[in-house]
């Protein structure tokens, strides 16, 4: 039953950080690279540029929400 929200979760967090990290490598290749190796750099990224990261981070958000969910129905004998 848990799979119902953890394997849409998993995808929509991989499709929003491919998503981000193509909108930073899309303005720099530093920008790409740091937000590759460093989560900080990723968080000034999506503040620097809020109006450009907001959908791929809210598309992470929701998927991190169902993999939570997911795991909160898991049966924990598994």
């Amino acid at each position: 039953m848990e799979f119902i929200f953890l394997v849409p979760g998993f995808v929509m967090l991989v499709v929003g950080a491919i998503w981000f990290l193509m909108l930073a490598f899309r303005e720099s290749p530093l920008w790409g690279i740091g937000c590759l190796i460093c989560g900080i750099v990723q968080i000034i990224f999506l503040i620097k540029n809020i109006h450009e990261t907001w959908k791929p981070f809210l598309i992470q958000i929701g998927g991190l929400v169902l993999i939570a969910i997911g795991s909160a129905i898991a049966d924990p004998g598994m």
